[in-house]
C-alpha cells in the first residue's frame, strides 16, 4: 500500500519561496508475506527408511530456518532511533517466507534423537524471527510516530506564531517567525516522506493522523500580501493595524480605489470618517477635488524627501487635494475640508500652495489651520469665486 499525501493547499505566495514547498509526500508502506505453519509441514514417522528422501527435506529446512534467522536478526538489531527505511527488513523476511513455501506441503523424517532435536530448533526459530521482525517493525514505526510528534508541534508553532501575528504584532511576532515556523513545517514533512512502514492497520491510522494534521494546518500556512503589509508596520515603528481594516475596494465614494491607494500594495487602508469628508468637501464645493496623495503604506512613506516618519497617510486618514499653486482655490478647498470635520489640515507654509491636506485622526490637533485666525476670517480668505 502507499499513501500518498498532499500537503496543506492553501498556499499563498510567499510560500513559493520554499523549496519545493510542501507538495506531495509519499510516505510507502509494503506489505508482508505469510509462510505456511511449521506444524502443517512436518510429520514424524518411525517406518525405518521408508521416509529417508525427506530427510534432505528437514535438513534444508533445518539450515534455512537457522539462516533466515540470523538475517532476519542481524537487520533488526541494527535498526535504531534514527531508521526510517523499513524495506530491507521486509525484504529478507519475504526471502524467509519464499524460502519456507518452496518446501513440500508435508515433510516427513525419521523419528531419530538427531532430528527431533532439529525438529524442536526449527520450531524455535518460527518464533524468534517472528519476534526479530515485530521488533524492527516496531523500531521504525515508533520512529515515525516519533517524527509525526515533532510535525505536530511544528505545525502549533505556526498556528502560534499566525495568531500572535495577527492579536499581538511585535519585533518577534512578525512575519519572519511565520515564515520560519513554515519552513520547519515543511523540513520535517519532507523527513516524514523519507519513511517507509509495514503495511498493517496501525499503519493505516497513524497516516490519517498526518492527513488530519495537514488539514488542521493548512488554515495557517500561509504569508500573502497583508501579511508583507503589516510587517512594514512593524519595520517602521508604526501601530500595526488589524488584518481586517486592509480594503482592496472602495463603497459609498465618489473615488475610486486606484484614485485613494497610493501605496505599492493591492490592499489599502481607506478610513471611513476621512471616505465621509471627502464626499462632503465634493458636495460643499460642487465636485470633485483631484487627489494626490491618499494612503501609503510605511515603506513609501519613508522613501519620500522630507516625508513624516509617522505619517497619517499610512493609516488611510489623511488626503492630499490638488490646488495647483492656486490660493483661491486653496482658500476654499481648506475652508471644506475643516467643515467637513478634519481633525488636522496642513498650514499654507507646511503643505504650500501645490495641494490641502486634511486628515480625519480622530482627535484634535491644536496646530490645525482650521483654528487659526486666518481660518476664522471666512470673507477674506475663503472667498467665492
Amino acid at each position: 500500500m502507499e499513501n500518498e499525501i498532499k500537503i496543506i493547499g492553501l498556499i499563498a505566495d510567499d510560500a513559493k519561496n520554499f523549496a519545493g514547498l510542501l507538495g506531495k509526500v509519499k510516505i510507502t508502506s509494503h506489505k508482508v508475506k505469510d509462510a505456511k505453519r511449521i506444524k502443517d509441514k512436518i510429520k514424524k514417522v518411525s517406518k525405518g527408511d521408508k521416509s529417508i528422501l525427506s530427510q534432505d527435506d528437514l535438513d534444508r529446512w533445518y539450515s534455512g530456518m537457522v539462516d533466515n534467522t540470523r538475517i532476519v536478526c542481524s537487520i533488526s538489531s541494527s535498526f535504531n532511533a534514527g531508521t526510517m527505511d523499513v524495506s530491507p527488513l521486509i525484504n529478507a523476511w519475504n526471502n524467509y517466507v519464499a524460502f519456507v513455501n518452496s518446501l513440500p506441503d508435508t515433510i516427513e523424517y525419521p523419528n531419530t534423537p538427531a532430528n527431533q532435536q532439529k525438529v524442536q530448533v526449527i520450531r524455535q526459530k518460527e518464533v524468534e524471527i517472528k519476534n526479530c521482525f515485530n521488533n524492527g517493525d516496531d523500531t521504525v514505526y515508533n520512529n515515525f510516530a516519533r517524527e509525526l510528534g515533532t510535525f505536530e508541534r511544528n505545525g502549533i508553532e505556526l498556528e502560534n506564531s499566525r495568531n500572535a501575528f495577527e492579536n499581538s504584532p511585535s519585533s518577534t511576532n512578525n512575519i519572519t517567525r511565520i515564515q520560519n515556523a513554515m519552513q520547519a513545517l515543511l523540513n520535517q514533512n519532507n523527513h516524514l516522506g523519507q519513511f517507509s512502514l509495514v503495511t498493517s492497520p496501525r499503519t493505516t491510522a497513524i497516516f490519517q493522523r498526518h492527513s488530519d494534521l495537514i488539514t488542521r494546518f493548512q488554515k495557517v500556512y500561509f504569508t500573502d500580501e497583508i501579511d508583507r503589509l503589516r510587517q512594514e508596520y512593524i519595520t517602521y515603528n508604526y501601530v500595526v493595524p488589524k488584518r481586517s481594516e486592509f480594503v482592496n475596494s472602495v463603497s459609498g465614494s465618489s473615488y475610486s480605489f486606484a484614485e485613494l491607494n497610493f501605496g505599492e500594495y493591492g490592499y489599502a487602508l481607506l478610513n471611513s470618517r476621512m471616505i465621509a469628508g471627502l464626499e462632503a468637501i465634493k458636495t460643499s464645493l460642487g465636485n470633485k477635488i483631484a487627489v494626490t496623495s491618499c494612503f501609503r503604506n510605511p515603506k513609501k512613506q519613508a522613501s519620500l524627501p522630507g516625508g513624516s516618519s509617522i505619517s497619517q497617510h499610512c493609516y488611510g486618514t489623511a488626503v492630499d487635494l490638488r490646488t495647483s499653486n492656486n490660493q483661491t482655490l486653496w482658500n476654499r478647498v481648506a475652508k471644506a475640508t475643516c467643515e467637513a470635520g478634519a481633525n488636522y489640515v496642513e498650514p499654507q507654509a507646511q503643505s504650500t500652495l501645490d495641494h490641502v491636506h486634511g486628515d480625519w485622526r480622530g482627535t484634535s490637533v491644536g496646530t490645525s489651520y482650521c483654528n487659526t485666525t486666518f481660518a476664522a476670517k471666512d470673507g477674506e480668505m475663503f472667498e467665492e469665486i
